[in-house]
């Protein structure tokens, strides 16, 4: 059911864009510049009043777009270091 084994350590791609992806997301400071991001983004979220003003609304927009762009980066950067499976629909 539940394994305890340690997953195994990824060898560094050979391919230089997976590569670039591969170092990025094995950076430590990389969960926690995430982490703060939505720490950030909550705050923002939590920041309502009304009547609110058009340009505070604005701003809000913009800034939920930037925390959304932020976190697909992360995405890819993590699922690119994975690289591609070579397995086929049905294999274990």
């Amino acid at each position: 059911m539940f394994s305890s084994k340690v997953p195994p350590v990824m060898s560094e791609p050979e391919h230089v864009v997976r590569k670039v992806f591969f170092r990025i997301a094995s950076q430590p400071w990389l969960d926690h510049v995430v982490t703060a991001l939505v720490l950030i983004n909550i705050i923002l979220l939590a920041l309502v009043w009304y009547p609110e003003s058009p340009a505070w609304s604005n701003a809000k927009e913009k800034l939920n777009l930037a925390f959304s762009v932020l976190y697909v980066a992360e995405v890819v950067v993590k699922v690119r270091r994975g690289g591609q499976s070579r397995r086929r629909p049905g294999q274990t």
